[in-house]
């Protein structure tokens, strides 16, 4: 009788052992494609693609951003030039865009970037591309690198500034 609890647990911490491991290579992959789509630190804010060799990318549209953190765990996105909210993210919501967020804020590892108070800069350029910069740290995000429906939630973000 004493067997059966004994290889319930052995089951049990079995699953659990690869359940862990199976987290640490999703967070593994996640930082890799985070740190692959982003260009290298110090980075001149103002470069655009068309210096990297696209001499027809222009920029269209740029909107700077803000965030706001609200009580229970919501997350409100603002147009930095008029604090318009653009949108507000529930604690389940913005799946893609929340931790992308997140990580652009704790990419401020100097104590002058985190008092910075810059504002993130949406550009769509004429070739279709869309970059997230911040210009406290130099870093750039080709959002087209997470795909078309990820890069589309920030596309909405400039759609929606650009209809009020």
């Amino acid at each position: 009788m004493n067997e059966q609890p004994a290889r319930h647990r052995a089951n049990t911490t079995l699953m659990l052992s690869g359940l862990a491991a199976l987290a640490v290579a999703l967070s593994a992959g996640v930082y890799y494609l985070g740190a692959s789509a982003t260009s290298a630190r110090f980075v001149p804010a103002q470069a655009d693609p068309a210096e990297s060799g696209d001499a027809q990318a222009t920029v269209m549209q740029t909107l700077d951003l803000r965030t706001e953190d609200r009580p229970g765990g919501y997350l409100a996105i603002l147009d930095g030039s008029n604090d318009r909210i653009l949108q507000v993210l529930g604690p389940a919501e913005g799946g893609f865009m929340r931790p992308v967020l997140r990580i652009i804020m704790l990419d401020r590892r100097t104590e002058e970037e985190k008092r910075s108070p810059s504002l993130l800069r949406l550009t769509r350029w004429s070739n279709g591309s869309l970059t997230l910069e911040d210009p406290a740290t130099g870093l750039r995000y080709e959002l087209n690198a997470f795909g078309p429906t990820n890069a589309g939630a920030f596309a909405r973000l400039l759609d929606i500034a650009k209809d009020s």
